[in-house]
């Protein structure tokens, strides 16, 4: 048995030159299976929907819109500080489960993964407590402690929807909590990069007390973003040895850090110490 899913995004654009390109480079993936093989696609995302019917594999799907019919349907999804709980649909079924993974996007990934379980013969019940055990990947979303302030790793990620996603976990943490997103913006962009930041600095202007950028590769179109409108501020510490001083100066303030992107390897280590 094969199992494949299709994720759509921003990133790479100027690899691909577009995201029709990028689908049409994704998609052989889908095509490449076998009869007895499984696609999962998410209805969602309407690139993920086209050429199904093309495919020699079965299909399952997985989404939120009850319109598009996924054989698993999300009903219910809700981001806490340590997981995320949800509720689908499936084959009749309503499944309740709660991971503590972070981020309510997750709820997508884990119902691609109730699709591929199920296909390959888990049951029900051994598939949620499964769910309950699951860890994110390395530097992905992951949470620890430094000292009195709350750490998000997400140094791993290089992608928009990503980024949007960190920062919905970001906002639900306490507005009594400094909070702050120490990032390098991402790369690979191509002509959409300056839209694409400008719509992440907004979001980080209402998700965060300070923006801390460790490049400056793209920080006149997250200063545009961030405007004036929630007084966040911009931060440039572009020298590793500053940067590592001010994570410093934070180790006993009561504090969010949403780590996005890589950062230097000794502030990376001072954060883990």
């Amino acid at each position: 048995d094969s199992a494949a899913g299709i994720a759509m995004k921003d990133a790479h654009i100027a690899l691909f030159g577009s995201m029709q390109n990028t689908h049409a480079a994704k998609f052989e993936l889908l095509q490449s299976l076998p009869k007895d093989g499984l696609a999962i696609t998410n209805t969602d995302n309407a690139y993920c929907r086209q050429g199904l019917d093309e495919l020699s594999a079965r299909v399952e799907t997985f989404g939120g819109d009850e319109e598009l019919k996924p054989a698993c349907l999300i009903v219910n999804s809700k981001g806490t500080t340590i997981g995320m709980t949800a509720t689908v649909l499936f084959n009749g079924t309503k499944i309740d489960f709660e991971a503590p993974v972070l981020g309510v996007h997750n709820a997508g990934n884990i119902a691609a993964c109730i699709l591929a379980a199920a296909h390959l013969g888990m049951n029900i019940p051994d598939i949620v407590s499964q769910i309950k055990i699951l860890q994110p990947a390395e530097h992905t979303l992951r949470q620890f402690t430094y000292g009195q302030t709350i750490i998000i790793d997400d140094s791993y990620n290089a992608n928009p929807d990503g980024f949007h996603a960190a920062l919905d976990v970001l906002r639900t943490f306490d507005s009594g909590r400094r909070r702050i997103v120490i990032t390098r913006g991402i790369p690979e962009l191509g002509d959409e990069s300056d839209r694409i930041h400008e719509d992440i600095g907004a979001e980080i202007a209402y998700a965060a007390d300070t923006l801390v950028l460790v490049s400056r590769d793209f920080e006149e179109p997250l200063r545009r973003g961030v405007g004036n409108k929630f007084e966040t501020a911009v931060l440039v510490k572009d020298d590793p040895a500053d940067l590592l001083e001010f994570v410093k100066s934070l180790k006993d303030t009561a504090a969010v850090i949403l780590v996005e992107n890589r950062v230097a390897e000794a502030v990376y280590e001072e954060l883990c110490s």
